[in-house]
């Protein structure tokens, strides 16, 4: 992410994706809209995003749920996991 632009004093454009989630938890497919996800679908996908936002160091801002679709967090609530 840093070969990217982010520092550590000035965020910058550079956001965490995680794409492809949908091969990883196939409920996702499609979706658009984190508040439309069952207590299930987001209880998966917050773990899911808690392991990677920990192995980047950064929170997970967009999540790919399919070739045309994604969940889109930036303006989010950070307290999701």
């Amino acid at each position: 992410m840093y070969a990217n632009g982010l520092t550590m004093h000035r965020p910058g454009p550079v956001h965490a994706a995680l794409t492809m989630a949908d091969q990883v938890l196939p409920a996702l497919a499609g979706a658009t809209r984190y508040d439309k996800l069952d207590d299930r679908e987001a209880g998966d996908l917050n773990h899911l995003m808690a392991q990677r936002s920990s192995d980047l160091g950064r929170l997970i801002e967009l999540v790919g749920t399919g070739p045309n679709s994604v969940i889109d967090l930036r303006s989010a609530p950070t307290e999701r996991f």
